[in-house]
């Protein structure tokens, strides 16, 4: 908010204040609505302190994104599930989670919150609101007298690393290091720059039996620590707070390349256009003067864009090339081909999941996923998912345990009238006779077939990048949109690619990937599949199973 906004706030705080100190009715109705509404609870009586402002306190009104997160927690607990919260650097998430363990021990009877950090100062420190109990503490200072639990008083209350509410036997507790999860069961716990702990192993065991909540909160710190990992898995909930959700962040601009010339803008919290004239950009100024002042890509990357291999070497598909392609097809009019093509990845079991990916024309359009199940089922599962869908062709990865998929397929067909053409696909074999740009063919420059898939989707990931970022102009048909999977968006930028003493491309293997501690790409293999053997336009008028030779 501006500095005349954020006056008008102070005001309308301060005579909210006044008007319920003089009426205890208004008092316990601001009580009951605080109680049960945490949006309400921050944006009528929460302050925060922010000491790059005239004047640090100030009213914490929240954007609708941080609202979101507030009752994605609240979510997260009543389910007594696990989540991610990966960030931007500030957006606020660490008051956030302050003010939530503040809320539900005021108001929740019993209540035990406990937050940990990598290192005890920054757990608490007294004085400084750096600190997350610290912040704690500044939001019930600011709070009024009569919102303050019955029986509280700081001299037996508050403690180092502790808070207790003598109304309701409610606690807040925080630890470090590797005593995070040692101070008993929780009804929460959250740990804060999560990717950063030095010995997560120790904190993951312990945190196991405390409670059946946990709430890992961070940057990223690159994709070889547990909280990376955990992101990627698909196995527990991720929360996203990207920079281009402030409104405080997000005014753009609309600039015509050849001169640098503002032709548009727009204030935080509004959209850019989804089509702008040729030769044009969209650019946020906030971001770039952060990119000025930081100057350094990788952190650019890592604290800004949340990007988990912004630091490795030899990415395939970098992230942000990932993260343009996310829902594009929301954004600008991409083609669907009325032929879809689907991807089965078969599952070779050690916690893998068999995937389907279906796509139409630049739109992924579905993806499905399942771990159990032998090989006939899942080849029945993704038969009838991709007949479901009007797909025209299947192809599947008849390596390993693909292998029995084939028999599967040439059985229905005998007994049905199949509506697609299934094709397996042994991406070990060699490149393919496909030209290009620079000359050479797909045997040339690629190791197998699997390196080929790879770099046709980064080809796409790369123009869609350049499309969305640059104002590059692409043919349409040439960008991929995805959906907002976190596990296909983490695997697609996870794998490595070399070259080999000859030249060509080669992708990292699955063992490669193991060696790494990163898990295999499932979702992203589905994904290839679906550009292998290249587009159907026409349907045949008796489907049939084709079953590929593989050399």
């Amino acid at each position: 908010m501006n500095q005349e906004s954020l006056q008008e706030c102070i005001a309308r705080r301060l005579e909210n204040l006044q008007r319920h100190n003089t009426s205890p009715d208004l008092q316990a109705l601001a009580i009951a609505v605080a109680a049960t509404d945490i949006v309400r609870f921050f944006n009528d009586w929460v302050w925060t302190y922010d000491p790059r402002l005239t004047s640090p306190f100030v009213p914490m009104v929240l954007f609708p994104r941080q609202a979101e997160f507030l009752h994605w927690i609240e979510e997260r607990e009543a389910q007594e599930e696990d989540g991610i919260a990966e960030k931007s650097r500030d957006m606020g998430l660490t008051w956030l989670c302050a003010g939530f363990l503040t809320h539900h021990w005021l108001f929740r009877e019993g209540f035990k919150g406990s937050i940990g950090s990598r290192k005890l100062q920054l757990v608490d420190t007294l004085g400084d609101p750096d600190s997350i109990i610290e912040k704690i503490r500044l939001i019930l200072r600011y709070l009024p007298k009569w919102m303050y639990p019955a029986g509280w008083d700081p001299k037996t209350c508050d403690n180092f690393c502790k808070l207790i509410n003598p109304a309701n036997g409610s606690t807040i507790t925080g630890e470090a290091g590797d005593e995070i999860g040692r101070g008993g069961r929780s009804s929460i716990y959250i740990v804060d720059e999560a990717a950063f702990l030095a010995r997560p192993q120790k904190v993951e065991a312990a945190l196991s039996a405390n409670t059946k909540c946990r709430i890992y909160v961070s940057t990223p710190n690159g994709n070889g620590n547990p909280f990376a990992k955990k992101r990627a898995s698909g196995k527990v909930a991720v929360f996203t707070m990207h920079w281009k959700d402030d409104p405080r962040k997000n005014a753009w601009q609309i600039v015509r390349q050849v001169d640098e010339e503002v032709i548009g803008s727009g204030p935080g919290g509004s959209s850019p256009p989804a089509q702008i004239p040729d030769g044009c950009i969209i650019r946020y100024p906030w971001y770039e003067a952060e990119k000025e002042r930081l100057r350094d890509p990788v952190t650019v990357a890592q604290e800004l864009d949340i990007d988990y291999t912004a630091s490795v070497e030899g990415i395939a598909i970098p992230a942000k090339w990932v993260q343009a392609a996310v829902n594009l097809h929301k954004r600008i009019t991409l083609p669907q081909s009325q032929y879809a093509v689907a991807g089965l990845d078969v599952a070779d079991g050690g916690g893998c999941e068999s995937v389907l990916t279906i796509r139409r024309g630049a739109v992924v359009v579905d993806i499905h996923s399942r771990n159990d199940g032998g090989t006939t089922d899942t080849a029945n599962w993704a038969l009838d998912l991709s007949q479901s869908a009007g797909v025209s062709v299947l192809n599947y990865d008849c390596i390993g345990v693909g292998a029995g998929i084939a028999g599967t397929y040439e059985a229905r067909s005998r007994s049905e009238d199949l509506k697609l053409s299934a094709v397996a696909i042994n991406v070990g074999v060699p490149a393919t006779e496909t030209m290009w740009p620079d000359g050479k063919t797909a045997r040339e420059k690629f190791v197998n077939l699997k390196a080929e898939l790879w770099w046709t989707a980064r080809t796409r990931f790369e123009k869609t990048y350049e499309f969305v970022e640059a104002g590059v102009e692409h043919p349409i048909d040439e960008l991929i949109s995805i959906p907002d999977d976190p596990r296909l968006i983490s695997q697609l930028s996870n794998v490595l690619h070399f070259k080999t003493e000859t030249g060509k491309v080669q992708i990292e293997t699955k063992q490669q990937l193991s060696r790494r501690g990163v898990a295999s790409p499932d979702f992203a293999e589905s994904f290839m599949l679906t550009l292998a053997q290249g587009e159907v336009t026409t349907r045949v008028a008796r489907p049939t199973i084709l079953v590929a030779r593989t050399r």
